[in-house]
């Protein structure tokens, strides 16, 4: 599933259980997105989200092109976004 079918999946789940905040926990190099993303969906209730980024010993912001597999996450991403943005799933 995509961070788009995770939130509208979620939607109505917490709007009848009648949630007003979120934690949500995803990778270092996703949080933009994936906060982005709930913000968007939820943009019409009042659900405060918090985003948390989970510790990865092999990423490391600084140094991520040097390890082909932290370069290949973090280029996949960035072209997530656009194409989120291009779709109209976030907005800046």
């Amino acid at each position: 599933t995509s961070t788009q079918e995770n939130a509208l999946y979620l939607r109505p789940l917490l709007r009848a259980r009648g949630v007003r905040s979120i934690l949500l926990v995803t990778s270092a190099y996703h949080s933009r997105r994936a906060h982005m993303t709930f913000s968007r969906v939820f943009r019409d209730d009042d659900l405060i989200i918090r985003s948390v980024c989970t510790r990865e010993a092999s990423f490391q912001p600084g140094l991520w092109w040097a390890d082909p597999l932290m370069a290949h996450s973090v280029v996949r991403e960035y072209l997530g976004l656009v194409l989120y943005t291009v779709q109209g799933y976030v907005t800046w």
